[in-house]
């Protein structure tokens, strides 16, 4: 993350510099600029913190534990629906939470820029991209190397992660909800492939859909939000969750500290929290 954020500013300041000088436009209009966001994010999330992640995990070494299992069409639509209105609930509740924090002076200006306009490449990037990396560094690469100690931690600590990695109050904890949901369906699966149609679903409907079809989003919204209630009761009612326990796995209580207390996963926690606390009072500031 330190990486990312470091090499990834300073070619975004270069990229920046260059079309200033090549457009003759001034550098504050270049940095507002969507195509230029879509393209600095690119950079230094996909082209740099990703690849250093996968990277640091094939170094570890770590065997993997994969399932080859299985989950029913009823269970997997259900697991769509869930989606959205978990991610409408948290999405408000950190609205809500962002403007308590900010005196109301905050917004989530960058992450409604992109996916407010018509730019294609935020779009991909959104869209497309997004859902693809992420899937394989949350789900696949952390759940394999996690997963045999335990599924349940497994899940926690993938999806913990991936709320962190937005750095972003706004996205924390409907990202964290969602990785729950895509880390439940990923151990029973083992499938990626899933989960990326998943988080593609949902990308896709605020990225594409919300932009150009506005009305239909809405109305999509809302019978989304209805069958994701209607879901939500019946996978109660059902109780057809469930975690199988893996081969050795370690007791949880030994478990959870080493997860979560380890200098690897406090020093990442640290970074991401500083990130998101400085995007807010930078976006209070400039409110």
């Amino acid at each position: 993350m330190l990486a990312a954020n470091a090499i990834g500013g300073i070619i975004g300041d270069v990229l920046a510099k260059i079309i200033s000088a090549k457009s003759h436009l001034e550098l504050t209009d270049v940095y507002a600029d969507t195509t230029f966001l879509a393209l600095a994010n690119i950079v230094s999330i996909y082209g740099i913190a990703c690849p250093l992640c996968a990277l640091v995990a094939k170094l570890s070494n770590v065997s993997k534990y994969v399932v080859k299992g299985t989950i029913s069409k009823n269970q997997y639509i259900r697991a769509i629906c869930i989606m959205f209105p978990v991610t409408v609930l948290l999405a408000n509740f950190s609205n809500y939470l962002a403007a308590l924090l900010s005196g109301g002076e905050a917004e989530n200006s960058m992450i409604n820029t992109l996916i407010s306009g018509d730019n294609i490449l935020s779009m991909i990037m959104v869209s497309v991209l997004a859902p693809i990396f992420e899937e394989l560094i949350y789900r696949k690469l952390i759940i394999d190397r996690t997963r045999r100690y335990g599924e349940l931690t497994a899940i926690i600590y993938s999806a913990l992660a991936f709320g962190l990695f937005h750095c972003n109050i706004y996205q924390f904890f409907y990202a964290f909800a969602l990785g729950l949901i895509f880390g439940y369906v990923y151990v029973r699966t083992g499938n990626i492939l899933m989960t990326i149609v998943m988080h593609m679903i949902v990308n896709s409907s605020s990225a594409i859909m919300a932009p150009y079809l506005p009305v239909v989003y809405t109305y999509f919204i809302y019978v989304m939000i209805g069958l994701g209630i209607v879901s939500i009761i019946y996978t109660i009612i059902k109780k057809d969750v469930h975690l199988e326990k893996a081969p050795n796995e370690v007791p949880h209580k030994m478990l959870s500290g080493a997860a979560f207390k380890n200098s690897g996963s406090i020093l990442f926690a640290i970074v991401c929290i500083y990130i998101m606390a400085y995007s807010l009072i930078s976006s209070t500031l400039l409110g």
